[in-house]
């Protein structure tokens, strides 16, 4: 396979970026943004993928190359963690071999692969892209003893570190420091693009949805008990993905569907989320305080809605109250029950929050804003 010199049209000579990623890659919009942001920059881009699932990319659907590296989800964790640095070995020495200018590590796991990357060939930029809070998100602590290590490993041997959210930012600056590391703020925004206008039914429910994983610390079962109680009012879909386990109780609790105005539907790819969402009022983002990854949590589902010209109902945490209680455009809720998800509602019918989404609200929160400084601190490029 070709080398970056070797890679025609780069529009930069010699530039390469390579991506390591462990996961489904239809449900990663952050990283597929990136590439393509790279790529309108003119440089080359790979992927180095640890397919973890059933949903074997095809390359059909992407305009990038991928590599992929099977990592098999075994139930027993220590195979699986076993797995992960198997992948990282050899992801690491893919990379190495491919001698791009830098490697784009996104997660903690997989960042491992870009320091075995450098550890052949120390020259290669190394960005870990830390979209997660990933030990702070651990419930286990001997998970956490066994990854913390491994996250000074890759803090130390990294040239540069992104995070999703600017109060997570700080925290990790607080607990882990490395000021010796050039840290940016890159939010999961969407794409720009002009949302349609909504409008309150006259004589219909409000049609509101949930995007996203479900489970006990997504409020789901709240959720549908808030949305049972709210039968007339609204309609309420919830669309994600759950791990077999949570979708067997989702079954056995509800059966084909909650109650009449309730429906609980299949994930859809990221790239099919601005038509899904065109034809409803309100969007939820509900995390549980259970750690800090979900109290600093920056969910890109926030700014799809707000792209699409939704209000937002979402925890009152820093970064969430910061968007959607500054700019007006829908309600933070401290804990969710039925009364306080029917306030939330109420208030963003009666105050029409959904106006308050301008076009300048969409371009502050638009991927596009934050496109110039990811292409320089990937390349290392100060201006």
């Amino acid at each position: 396979m070709a080398t970056a010199s070797e890679v025609p049209g780069s529009g930069r000579p010699g530039s390469l970026v390579v991506f390591a990623f462990v996961g489904t890659l239809d449900f990663r919009g952050r990283l597929r943004k990136e590439i393509a942001t790279l790529r309108g920059a003119g440089v080359a881009c790979r992927l180095v993928l640890g397919e973890i699932g059933e949903r074997r990319p095809r390359e059909e659907d992407y305009d990038f190359p991928i590599e992929v590296l099977r990592v098999p989800c075994f139930k027993g964790k220590v195979r699986y963690f076993l797995h992960q640095l198997r992948y990282a070995w050899r992801a690491g020495r893919r990379i190495a071999d491919l001698a791009p200018q830098a490697v784009v590590c996104v997660g903690l796991d997989c960042a491992l692969a870009g320091v075995v990357a450098k550890w052949f060939r120390p020259g290669i930029r190394l960005i870990f892209d830390s979209n997660e809070l990933y030990l702070e998100s651990m419930n286990s602590r001997v998970r956490r003893m066994v990854w913390n290590p491994l996250q000074t490993m890759v803090l130390k041997a990294c040239d540069g570190i992104f995070h999703a959210e600017a109060n997570r930012m700080e925290y990790f600056k607080r607990t882990y420091g490395r000021k010796d590391k050039p840290q940016l703020v890159v939010e999961n925004f969407p794409d720009y693009h002009v949302g349609e206008a909504r409008v309150a039914p006259s004589d219909g429910p409000l049609k509101v949805i949930y995007l996203g994983a479900l489970g006990g610390d997504r409020y789901t079962h709240e959720l549908i008990a808030a949305g049972m109680a709210m039968e007339g009012v609204i309609e309420l879909d919830l669309v994600g993905f759950a791990t077999p386990e949570v979708m067997a109780d989702l079954e056995r609790r509800y059966g084909a569907r909650p109650a009449p105005n309730i429906r609980i539907l299949p994930a859809v790819a990221y790239h099919d989320i601005p038509e899904l969402l065109r034809s409803y009022h309100i969007g939820i983002a509900l995390y549980k305080n259970t750690n800090l990854n979900n109290y600093y949590c920056a969910p890109n589902k926030v700014y799809d809605y707000l792209m699409s010209g939704m209000a937002v109902i979402a925890n009152d945490y820093p970064g969430l109250r910061k968007v959607i209680e500054g700019n007006r455009v829908g309600a933070c809720v401290a804990d969710l029950t039925p009364a306080s998800f029917e306030g939330a509602v109420r208030r963003i019918a009666e105050e029409r929050c959904w106006d308050n989404i301008t076009d300048a609200i969409r371009r502050k929160y638009c991927w596009e804003a934050q496109e110039a400084q990811l292409v320089d601190a990937v390349l290392g490029v100060k201006r």
